[in-house]
């Protein structure tokens, strides 16, 4: 995924970290990322969050102000919200607070600002159980959480109904390691508000393709 291509903003946790030094990490066998700090792609724009101290509604609040300076040069609507976090059902470990039923009206302060807005979370969008495993035009149920994220952002949401695997990569600064979410691991959910939920199952589908998705091609 280029996250570079077009007005992308990536927030990210630094909770979600390098595989040695959390063992809910990346697969990955490498010993090169050892006790190098993990950070996001760099994107159009980048916010990462202070677990101990940004609350919610602040990192929305700085999202939507960010927005609006680049509404004031003339952008207007941006590609993608990018949420790398760690999660679990519908919830989200992002700041001090938690990104879930509670604390959600924050994503109002983003309506209509965001075409996408991408969970790189495990288990988020995890439906309740007897869901069917495809969803394309057939239900309005699934996950709740999704739903209501739809709702107040007025944006497309994407989640991942399962765990969400990422690798590192190497950065220039040596005491770093990149995130790389690669490819998803199916199947991957879309909601627009009031309408039915759209699913990429990988098993019968193509792999799914985010990049697509947000641009209609690769290139």
């Amino acid at each position: 995924m280029n996250y570079v291509r077009g007005r992308q903003v990536v927030i990210h946790d630094p909770r979600l970290e390098t595989v040695l030094s959390d063992a809910i990490g990346p697969p990955s066998d490498e010993l090169w990322m050892l006790g190098r700090k993990a950070i996001a792609p760099k994107a159009w724009w980048n916010l990462e969050v202070d677990p101990k101290k940004h609350k919610v509604s602040e990192i929305f609040a700085a999202v939507a102000l960010r927005a609006n300076i680049a509404k004031m040069t003339g952008i207007g609507e941006l590609d993608a919200l990018h949420i790398m976090a760690h999660g679990t059902q519908g919830a989200i470990q992002l700041g001090s607070d938690w990104l879930h039923k509670p604390t959600m009206s924050a994503l109002g302060k983003i309506a209509g600002v965001f075409r996408f807005v991408i969970i790189h979370s495990c288990l988020v969008g995890r439906p309740p159980q007897g869901t069917p495993a495809f969803m394309t035009f057939m239900t309005f149920g699934g996950s709740q959480f999704a739903h209501k994220a739809a709702a107040l952002t007025k944006s497309t949401i994407v989640v991942a109904r399962q765990l969400q695997y990422y690798s590192v990569k190497k950065h220039a600064d040596l005491n770093r390691a990149e995130l790389d979410f690669g490819k998803w691991d199916g199947p991957v959910d879309v909601y627009k508000h009031g309408l039915p939920v759209e699913t990429h199952n990988q098993i019968v589908d193509d792999a799914f393709n985010l990049e697509k998705l947000i641009f209609g091609n690769t290139k």
